[in-house]
């Protein structure tokens, strides 16, 4: 399917996980159908609880319904600056106006919390190797990672820099957000790591855990480093430019 035609005359909803990544149920407008064929369906809300696969982090997946129909959102998607939901019809047939949206939290929450992990991680192995780093890429999903420019450091640094994480999460620290235009992104976070990989947009979002510095980031998080759990180190190795560290949570 092309998705330039599924997003034509739309405007770009709204990303309520960019205000409450808590939020499980809402209440909508269904603004665009596009039938790919009888029971595979694009559609488009005026705003959206499902997060897509993005910045490392898998899709949620839930369902959207109406009066007289079901659908089983299978995956979330986003294609400049719109998020399409696409899924399966389990009943009716879907009908434009308001709609019901519900994502699967269990999996929702786990990824909040390994995102959050993921951003204490760079803090905690900075702190321990005494120096800056900076991420290439990562995955929330199954064989969670964080891959960082550099050199393979000793596995007995990374397993201090989760020694430190563990305690960090046992003391517990807010995480908080706030927005940004994209114009004022250098002044208002100019010692945000990973500036450099950002794409261009007209808004950005800034997470700060504690006092350590804010990052750009989109994804989702918990209010409180202390509901992560324990991190768990599982193995690392060096890939082309850098090296990749494998984690899990009890």
């Amino acid at each position: 399917m092309n998705l330039e035609s599924v997003v034509a005359e739309c405007k770009e909803n709204i990303p309520r996980y960019w205000y409450d990544s808590y939020q499980q149920k809402n209440q909508t407008k269904l603004l665009k159908i596009t039938q790919e064929d009888k029971k595979n369906v694009y559609l488009i809300t005026e705003e959206t609880i499902f997060h897509p696969k993005y910045g490392g982090q898998p899709s949620d997946k839930g369902i959207v319904y109406g009066e007289s129909f079901i659908v089983n959102v299978g995956k979330a998607m986003r294609y400049r600056g719109h998020i399409i939901l696409y899924g399966k019809i389990v009943r009716g047939t879907p009908e434009l106006g308001v709609v019901f949206e519900e994502i699967d939290w269990p999996s929702r929450y786990l990824m909040m919390r390994r995102h959050t992990a993921s951003h204490l991680f760079d803090h905690t192995l900075a702190a321990t190797l005494g120096s800056n780093v900076e991420t290439m890429d990562s995955w929330l999903g199954e064989g969670w990672y964080v891959t960082f420019k550099g050199a393979l450091p000793y596995e007995e640094k990374l397993r201090s820099a989760i020694a430190l994480e563990n305690r960090l999460i046992c003391e517990g620290s807010t995480v908080s957000t706030r927005l940004v235009e994209g114009s004022r992104l250098m002044e208002q976070a100019r010692r945000s790591p990973n500036l450099a990989r950002l794409p261009q947009l007209d808004v950005y979002r800034l997470v700060k855990i504690g006092e350590f510095e804010e990052i750009a980031c989109s994804g989702t998080h918990v209010k409180n480093i202390s509901e992560i759990g324990e991190v768990l180190y599982v193995k690392s190795e060096s890939v082309t430019g850098g090296f990749k560290v494998y984690l899990d949570l009890v």
